[in-house]
C-alpha cells in the first residue's frame, strides 16, 4: 500500500477515519485535537469521556459526528525524551493500535496527522521512516493510505 503525504484540512477531509492525537484524560487538547472537537461538536467529547483515562499507545474509535469522516480514532502518542526509554517501541504501538482499530472498522481511507510527529516531540524525519518501514505490513490490508500535514 502505498503512503502519500499530503497538505489539506483533516477537518474537510470525505475519509472512513481522521487519527487524532489527544490527551490521557478526557478534556479537550490543543491545536489540532481542539479543532476537531470544535467541528465535530459535544457529542464527539461526550461519547471520548466514556473511555475514560487513556494509557500511551491505547487508541480509541468514535464517531465523527459533524466532521465529513465517519470516524475518528484517538490516540495518545509517547512523549520523546532521550531515545532511550523505550520511546521508539511506544511510536510503533500506538501505530499498530491505531491501524488495528482501523481495521477492525473497516476503514479502508485514513488520515493519520502529520502534527502528531511534532506533538511527541520525534523528529518528522525519524517519524517518517518509521511509521513508514513499522506499519508497511499491516497497513497493506488498508486500501488507501495518507499522511496528512497542517491544519488549515
Amino acid at each position: 500500500m502505498p503512503f502519500t503525504i499530503i497538505r489539506n484540512d483533516l477537518a474537510k477531509m470525505h475519509v472512513d477515519v481522521i487519527v487524532n492525537s489527544t490527551r490521557r484524560r478526557p478534556i479537550m487538547g490543543y491545536a489540532t485535537d481542539r479543532y476537531l472537537h470544535e467541528i465535530a461538536g459535544p457529542k464527539m467529547m461526550d461519547e471520548r469521556k466514556r473511555y475514560g483515562v487513556l494509557e500511551t499507545s491505547q487508541a480509541i474509535i468514535t464517531k465523527g459526528y459533524g466532521l465529513p469522516s465517519e470516524y475518528v480514532i484517538h490516540t495518545v502518542g509517547p512523549t520523546y525524551s532521550d531515545g532511550k526509554q523505550g520511546e521508539a517501541q511506544a511510536l510503533f504501538n500506538t501505530y499498530m493500535n491505531v491501524l488495528e482499530l482501523a481495521k477492525k472498522a473497516i476503514c479502508s481511507n485514513h488520515r493519520f496527522p502529520a502534527h502528531f510527529i511534532r506533538n511527541v516531540s520525534f523528529s518528522q524525519g525519524t517519524s517518517l521512516r518509521n511509521r513508514h518501514q513499522r506499519v508497511q505490513n499491516l497497513s497493506s490490508d488498508i486500501r488507501d493510505g495518507y499522511l496528512s500535514g497542517g491544519l488549515r
